[in-house]
């Protein structure tokens, strides 16, 4: 097992940190980056230094928070401890030896890049498996929110990059360099590997929300839904006209809401709103760039599915 580290260039470290006490936070998330409406924007994040590119890892994301003498996860949500401990014990004890104390990082438990392995892992009964098998899993820092009960997250993202720097793992991918030519090389080697990446900006400190700062391109998964309810708006620009779709899948048998999604054309608003009993309990696409344990991320309406039913729409 080993512990693998994304680096950022080296720059010195702000001395100004806050003493405060170390929980479990709402991670930082980024946005879609729409390529089909932002070219010019996507050529700046390409040419310019400030922005580094970044792979997404193919697992879950948690945090992971060392607090007296103690190892446990959480999920981007931060609402409290994953009961995964039993599945990453060999991970456990080598943060213990590498991370000190009352500190809390960022990143991505995966069994070889690969999402659905290690969703096999973490979600079967550890009775069914073997030790090898758990020994799959690695956890992948990315990033750092407190260290030693000091305030990292107010520090510029290249700062927090090279604290990691500091913590002596036995592997690191460098995958982050200021130079266009090796920007453009490096991700059509890891393209290959990776299929979303982030742009981030250097200055950015760490926000506990989704961030503008944090651009993601990624290409979205399809998933199938029941719309469960129509929303109008009362007010604003969706008056009198469906604001979102309330939408479901079985989950254990039983139709259960998972988010509320947007996304639609104004047609699309109108038609629903106007003819609400129509459409209530038929199946929609939506796109989103993954699933958390129990949402989606990022989902946006994608198109009516008239040939599937609702038991066609399982969690």
């Amino acid at each position: 097992m080993e512990l693998v580290l994304y680096l950022g260039v080296d720059y010195g470290i702000s001395s100004s940190k806050k003493v405060c006490m170390v929980e479990f936070v709402k991670l930082m998330q980024g946005t879609p980056l729409r390529l089909e409406l932002d070219d010019s924007r996507m050529e700046m994040y390409w040419q310019s230094n400030q922005w580094i590119l970044e792979p997404i890892v193919r697992g879950r994301r948690y945090q992971c928070l060392i607090k007296g003498g103690e190892v446990n996860f959480s999920t981007i949500q931060g609402n409290g401890q994953s009961p995964i401990l039993d599945k990453v014990q060999h991970i456990v004890e080598e943060i213990k030896q590498i991370i000190p104390d009352n500190t809390l990082i960022d990143g991505y438990i995966t069994a070889n890049n690969n999402t659905n392995l290690t969703l096999q892992i973490l979600e079967t009964s550890i009775e069914r498996q073997s030790e090898d098998e758990l020994k799959q899993l690695n956890f992948i820092i990315s990033d750092v929110i407190y260290l030693k009960n000091k305030c990292i997250f107010e520090n510029p993202l290249v700062e927090r990059k090279n604290i990691l720097k500091d913590f002596k793992f036995n592997n690191y991918i460098n995958i982050i360099d200021t130079h266009l030519n090796f920007k453009n090389k490096e991700y059509n080697k890891l393209k290959k590997i990776f299929d979303s990446f982030y742009f981030k900006d250097l200055d950015t400190p760490y926000s506990f929300k989704k961030s503008s700062k944090w651009k993601i391109i990624n290409k979205p998964e399809i998933y199938f839904c029941v719309i469960m309810d129509i929303l109008g708006g009362k007010n604003g620009k969706y008056k009198n006209m469906c604001s979102t779709l309330s939408v479901g899948q079985f989950k254990d048998g039983e139709l259960k809401k998972i988010t509320n999604v947007g996304g639609m054309s104004m047609d699309n608003r109108i038609e629903f709103f106007i003819n609400k009993k129509k459409y209530i309990n038929t199946v929609v696409e939506i796109k989103a760039l993954g699933r958390s344990d129990n949402n989606f991320i990022d989902a946006r309406f994608s198109k009516l599915r008239n040939n599937l039913t609702p038991e066609d729409c399982v969690w």
